[in-house]
């Protein structure tokens, strides 16, 4: 039976991976936690909250954007506002 000679063969300089997030600057990361931070307000509706549904309303255009901390929750308000019930 011959044998098979098993070499380690690296097609790449760098590793190509396939789930890995792509991550903002840690420095501006840093700094936006620093500007939550002294703002003291960690709750909805704070500044950080209505800038980021401002620029979501500007980059998508639209007249009004809520913003919701799940799904579920936007859901439940959509099926209320229209006054949806059953299953």
């Amino acid at each position: 039976m011959p044998s098979i000679i098993m070499t380690e063969i690296e097609p790449f300089e760098k590793p190509i991976y396939i789930a890995r997030p792509p991550l903002p600057d840690r420095t501006a990361v840093y700094r936006k936690i620093d500007e939550i931070w002294d703002s003291q307000w960690l709750t909805n509706i704070g500044h950080q909250h209505r800038e980021f549904e401002s620029k979501v309303q500007e980059y998508l255009g639209v007249p009004n954007v809520s913003l919701f901390c799940n799904g579920t929750m936007a859901l439940q308000l959509a099926c209320q506002a229209l006054r949806l019930s059953g299953e």
